[in-house]
């Protein structure tokens, strides 16, 4: 096999794989013809289907509920008296934000923060009272939420919401306090976070296929946690998708069990059980929970020193992908732009694969100088394969070549493009961060297309300039191109600029290593 249709295959399975796995086929929904209502007809319709899904009792202990809106520097919490759960949880992005809590369950009244204690049903539906109607934190400063419901036997059940002005990291507590003069038998109790994991609009069908549970449990870090239940020393457990997490961190080891379900296919559910006890007369038992709900940030999650940086999925290079992202921060402070900082980290890489680029080019061009001697044997013994074989394996000891040369250095240089293709898909930071004019997200695809069409540009000037002659090779150098064009399209503006910008750093070399040769000549 020609040495370039060797690289060809290689590149394209791995390509193909990528998309398989990150751009799987999506159906389009067949589209119904509905008559446009009238919108005093239209809302009633939606409130008629939502009661249908919630009970009448549920629904009226939701318009009885109050609403605690908590805002910090990075997250606003929007906090509702019915079962003291969480509302909304969105996110504060540059300019924008994003509600982490899935409206899908909204509707339903599935909510984020849910609390059960066996022997005490409903508590998802209980009015639990308080006082507070809107916290906005200052600057360096904490805050907290108080909630309270008789559960009734002398037992007062609160749930204290702690927030922090800085960070994603807040707190929760639940207080169970015994008010009667004998002792109370308390139940397992579940914090759960079963409302999935929301994310931007546009990435909504995405990321419902990407969510799923990790968490560091006896000190080992899984990749995906099967529904199932775990005990041992649970540090942390929670659910991921692409770009942001919901955990539960067990400092104090108040909660001794884990256990993932799944709400539906794609929506995972992950709770925390604490045993049951005996709690005396007019005694307090408390379980305390750390939570972190927000972007998967590499520094800041590094900093907290309990491995939930390796939420970030990079995959099998991973540390190839942290040192690429820890360099892309670097010039971001010196750029303030993460287009220009991709651009400088493809020049660094450059810089050093060029032996292997520089090796690849010699290749090629020993093997262009070679091909008339090929194509002779190749007419001399079209009907004896196996000695068509023999005589250029002769032909290239006789000229000390490897027919492989041009290809190995090329497969080296994979690792380097997966780790930069996950840490480019994956990092946050690239998230609604503008390049140039109409680039206004490298997170997201180019909306013109005209990154994916200069790549496709870039790379059929480098099939030209390497081509041997050969018809096969002739061939793919037309598909190739054409082939890498189509797949990018959708690939993110910051991965696709990586890609153009290291074609042209690499045409431009080797169109200088051509002209030095020729000087040679």
């Amino acid at each position: 096999m020609e040495k370039r249709t060797i690289i060809a295959v290689v590149v394209s399975m791995i390509i193909l794989l990528f998309w398989s796995r990150f751009f799987p086929t999506r159906r389009t929904p067949p589209v119904e013809k509905k008559v446009a209502p009238v919108p005093e007809i239209e809302e009633r319709v939606e409130e008629i289907e939502r009661e249908e899904r919630v009970s009448p009792r549920a629904l009226q202990l939701e318009k009885e509920a109050k609403r605690v809106v908590v805002i910090t520097d990075t997250s606003r919490i929007v906090l509702t008296t019915q079962g003291a759960r969480v509302l909304e949880w969105s996110i504060k992005e540059k300019e924008n934000k994003v509600d982490l809590v899935l409206e899908s369950f909204r509707s339903q009244g599935i909510l984020p923060l849910d609390l059960e204690i066996e022997g005490f049903p409903g508590l998802s539906q209980a009015h639990f009272q308080t006082e507070k109607e809107e916290r906005v934190l200052e600057e360096g400063e904490e805050g907290e939420v108080l909630f309270n419901y008789r559960l009734g036997e002398g037992l007062l059940l609160s749930k204290i919401y702690r927030f922090s002005y800085e960070g994603y990291l807040q707190g929760l507590e639940v207080r169970i306090h015994n008010q009667s003069q004998f002792p109370k038998q308390i139940g397992n109790l579940t914090l759960l976070w079963q409302a999935g994991l929301g994310t931007d609009e546009a990435l909504l069908k995405e990321n419902t296929k990407m969510m799923k549970t990790q968490g560091k449990i006896d000190g080992m870090v899984s990749k995906k946690l099967k529904p199932s239940i775990y005990t041992g020393k649970i540090d942390w457990i929670g659910v991921t998708n692409r770009y942001f997490l919901a955990a539960f961190i067990n400092r104090r080891g108040d909660f001794s069990t884990g256990r993932v379900e799944s709400f539906d296919k794609h929506t995972p559910v992950v709770s925390l059980i604490a045993p049951s006890s005996i709690l005396p007369p007019d005694q307090i038992k408390s379980y305390k929970i750390d939570l972190l709900v927000g972007p998967k940030d590499f520094r800041y999650l590094k900093k907290l020193n309990i491995d939930l940086e390796r939420t970030l999925d990079f995959g099998l290079f991973g540390f190839l992908s942290i040192i690429f992202l820890s360099i892309l921060n670097f010039f971001y402070k010196v750029t303030y732009n993460y287009g220009f900082s991709i651009i400088i980290l493809t020049c660094i890489l450059q810089v050093f694969t060029f032996p292997l680029t520089r090796k690849s080019f010699k290749s090629m061009e020993a093997m262009k100088s070679l091909q008339p001697k090929i194509n002779e044997l190749k007419l001399k013994y079209k009907n004896d394969p196996k000695r068509l074989n023999v005589e250029m394996m002769n032909l290239y000891r006789s000229r000390k070549m490897n027919p492989f040369g041009g290809c190995l250095p090329m497969i080296l240089q994979i690792p380097i493009f997966w780790a930069l293709f996950t840490m480019l898909r994956n990092a946050v930071e690239l998230r609604h961060s503008p390049f140039i004019f109409w680039i206004k997200d490298l997170s997201m695809r180019d909306p013109i297309y005209v990154l994916p069409i200069l790549m496709g540009a870039t790379m059929f000037l480098q099939q030209k300039l390497t081509a041997t002659g050969d018809p096969a090779q002739s061939k793919m150098m037309m598909f190739m191109p054409v082939f890498f064009t189509v797949i990018f399209l959708n690939f993110p503006s910051g991965l696709v600029l990586y890609w153009l910008m290291n074609n042209i750093l690499t045409l431009s070399m080797q169109l200088i290593m051509k002209r030095k040769s020729k000087v040679k000549a």
